[in-house]
């Protein structure tokens, strides 16, 4: 028997979830910065993908990427910190996913 792709995603039980979510439509300002360093993560990708034959150059490409992602997720964090909104929904129960 074939287990679902999705039972072993770990999925909060209880009566609800409550997490700070990222409003929408966010600052302009903001945007911008999310869409410059989610391209800057998928240049790095195409350049790490681009160096296979090249160790030295695939290992600095991917530590820019590690350090563009940081960079992406402190931003993140601080547009949730400063604007974010408390948001609550019903949990997934495992039948869900069925």
């Amino acid at each position: 028997m074939r287990q679902h792709p999705l039972s072993s995603l770990h999925i909060p039980r209880g009566p609800s979830v409550t997490f700070h979510a990222i409003p929408f439509p966010i600052p302009e300002a903001s945007a911008a910065v999310l869409k410059y360093l989610g391209g800057e993560c998928l240049r790095l990708d195409r350049e790490i993908a681009g160096c296979a034959n090249d160790d030295r150059l695939r290992r600095l490409a991917a530590q820019q990427k590690e350090s563009t992602v940081d960079a992406l997720e402190v931003f993140l964090a601080a547009i949730r910190s400063s604007s974010g909104v408390e948001f609550t929904r019903p949990s997934y129960s495992r039948r869900a996913l069925w």
